[in-house]
């Protein structure tokens, strides 16, 4: 995304060095301010190609002994990379009569309006509700089962002025004659799950993803499959895609996010096949970054990137 600033007067030409300062009250250092390189037009444009929140941006720079301050309000679009991975398959134990409730979030980028349904179940949009980690989610509660062999309910947010994103839950009934795998406590707690199906079951607290689990058609459980990332890996990454960006402070941030990955990232106990490769792709971003800050890697950073390439 590109900013124009208008500046009056700016000798075309002039370097100038600022801050840049989003949503999240951090403060970012611009690396791509640069003129028109047009005659007669007295502006700049700011070059910043990584915003991930709306609200009001503030650019403050120096132009020699002036020091000036640009503000520019931003709006983002609702993206399907917003949708936060949910449980998208469930079964519904008709004999118990207990309720099922269902769930989608979507990521909070401060985006304005936002508002959820259900379909079927809903027929007016509703606010969603905070959740955990910085999400908005909407939940919808079954009390009774769906008549089809197997039930989709679509689960749309949609924003001012911005397309809409949607996820979809799967509810297959268990009727009195099905064959089904019980409820049990093996690595997790695994509801009834309907014969020819896959119960899904989200990480814990601090990780991200799900776990899977197939039941037979036969209805006996499988073994346990897919796996969780660290929210900690994954909010570094985050800073480390910032920073490769152009947002941030380099020459400080590099190091110390080095620092931490030598020394807690990589054999941590509980950390999963995940966790090594969202290390890998941090390393690679830092890696980026301080080759356009022109920081020089010490051996030890470079032993934690080719010590995870060897695990992976």
């Amino acid at each position: 995304m590109l900013f124009k600033m208008f500046l009056n007067p700016f000798p075309v030409g002039q370097s100038m060095s600022g801050t840049f300062r989003e949503r999240s009250e951090q403060t970012h250092r611009l690396q791509s301010c640069f003129d028109n390189n047009s005659p007669g037009l007295d502006w700049m444009v700011f070059g910043v190609s990584f915003l991930s929140f709306a609200g009001t941006y503030i650019c403050r720079f120096r132009r020699g002994e002036e020091l000036l301050e640009i503000r520019q309000e931003v709006s983002v679009p609702l993206v399907s990379a917003d949708l936060i991975p949910g449980i998208s398959q469930q079964s519904m134990d008709c004999s118990s009569h207990r309720p099922l409730t269902l769930e989608c979030c979507i990521r909070d980028r401060g985006m304005e309006g936002v508002k959820a349904a259900w379909d079927p179940g809903e027929t007016d949009f509703a606010d969603p509700v905070a959740g955990n980690g910085g999400s908005l989610c909407h939940r919808l509660t079954l009390g009774s089962c769906p008549d089809e062999e197997e039930a989709a309910f679509v689960c749309t947010f949609q924003g001012q002025g911005t397309p809409s994103v949607q996820s979809t839950v799967r509810v297959s009934p268990i009727r009195d004659g099905d064959l089904f795998c019980p409820r049990e406590e093996a690595g997790g707690s695994w509801g009834a799950t309907k014969a020819g199906r896959t119960a899904e079951l989200l990480c814990p607290e601090g990780k991200e993803g799900k776990l899977l689990r197939n039941c037979s058609a036969g209805g006996s459980w499988g073994p346990i499959k897919g796996g969780c990332t660290s929210q900690k890996l994954l909010s570094d990454l985050h800073q480390a895609q910032l920073l490769q960006a152009g947002l941030g402070d380099p020459q400080t941030a590099v190091p110390m996010m080095l620092s931490w990955l030598d020394g807690a990232a990589l054999g941590a106990p509980g950390s999963s096949p995940q966790d090594l490769l969202t290390t890998i792709a941090i390393m690679d971003a830092l890696s980026h970054a301080a080759l356009d800050a022109h920081i020089r890697l010490d051996s030890s950073a470079v032993a934690v990137s080719s010590q995870g390439k060897r695990s992976n």
